[in-house]
């Protein structure tokens, strides 16, 4: 495979050249697509053992690692037939309103989760290697890297996540109790783009409207060095173990969508009976996401309700994750 830029250069894996004219014989211009499970794409050149990257607005060839989303790539059909690829998104974050918004409009004091999910885990004790590049953001406006979600660990100590400040560039952190790893970006005009370059683990998740049944079943088969699974849809970020995941794995195309669908209905029937039906600016649904996690919570009732989450015990398994069951645990949603 070669990848053209026009019909006399081509990209080339050479450092620091990437686009020169065009020659038959050189093996640098010569790649490989390796395909994950998710259904993107790296493209290696084996002679550099370099792999195609974006970082900002330009194309480099850079070593591999598969933690690095700015080298994966979405493969599509262009309407001449061609194939054409174009770079996963997931790597490029954009900030969050101030958390305290949603308390003084709403007077709601839990407010949801401003803790955006990176797609990957990290083992305990294992040593991240990071580098961000951040885009207007201020002062206070700094980075973190959340590591665990809440309750998720089976063993109790590790019940809370912890937090790192980032600085832009490079950074290196290891965390003694591991899990899934989460930015906090907050101020709605930041951006900041992420690249992993050691010690983490690809997520196996499903994203509704995007994540096809396949590549759902194939991240929980490959990805097995997770021990957690996240699903996402436009209001809910839903986490569980990835035993959990696997016993009530959905049996049809449809049935992630319409778990994440009846989701999206228990939280917009929700907002709508407390007057958050977007019909005003006051009226405007609180930001982010409601984060749900199946874990190890064991206080009164089996649920906890806090800041940025709601954790269940584990037995919630069969309600979290399968559409008929959740539908009868919420009341019966329509």
């Amino acid at each position: 495979m070669r990848l053209y830029l026009n019909k006399n250069s081509c990209i080339t894996a050479g450092n620091p050249d990437v686009l020169i004219e065009l020659y038959p014989g050189y093996i640098t211009q010569q790649f490989v697509l390796e395909e994950f499970p998710d259904g993107s794409y790296a493209i290696l050149n084996h002679y550099t053992q370099l792999a195609l990257t974006t970082v900002d607005d330009q194309v480099q060839m850079r070593p591999y690692f598969s933690g690095n989303r700015n080298q994966r790539f979405e493969k599509f059909l262009r309407t001449d037939n061609s194939t054409g690829f174009r770079k996963v998104t997931r790597s490029v974050f954009s900030g969050t309103p101030d958390p305290m918004e949603s308390i003084t409009r709403i007077e709601n004091w839990f407010f949801n989760s401003y803790r955006q999910s990176t797609g990957f885990y990290t083992p305990k004790n294992t040593r991240i290697k990071l580098e961000i590049a951040c885009e207007n953001v201020s002062g206070q406006s700094d980075p973190k890297l959340w590591v665990g979600a809440p309750f998720a660990d089976p063993d109790t100590q590790y019940s809370r996540p912890r937090v790192y400040s980032l600085q832009e560039g490079e950074n290196t952190i290891t965390d003694p109790g591991g899990g899934i790893i989460y930015l906090q970006l907050t101020g709605e005009r930041n951006t900041a783009n992420l690249s992993f370059l050691e010690g983490i683990i690809d997520l196996p998740y499903f994203e509704a409207k995007k994540t096809r049944h396949h590549e759902y079943m194939d991240m929980l088969q490959q990805w097995n060095l997770s021990p957690y699974v996240e699903l996402y849809s436009e209001r809910s970020q839903v986490t569980v173990s990835r035993s959990a995941a696997l016993a009530y794995a959905p049996t049809s195309e449809s049935d992630m969508d319409t778990l994440m669908w009846v989701y999206e209905t228990i939280i917009s029937t929700s907002e709508d009976v407390i007057g958050l039906d977007a019909s005003t600016p006051l009226h405007t649904r609180a930001a982010w996401k409601y984060h749900l996690v199946l874990g190890n919570y064991g206080g009164a009732g089996g649920a906890h309700a806090s800041h940025g989450h709601t954790a269940y015990m584990e037995y919630f398994a069969q309600e979290m994750l399968t559409p008929e069951y959740l539908k009868k645990s919420w009341g019966g949603a329509p």
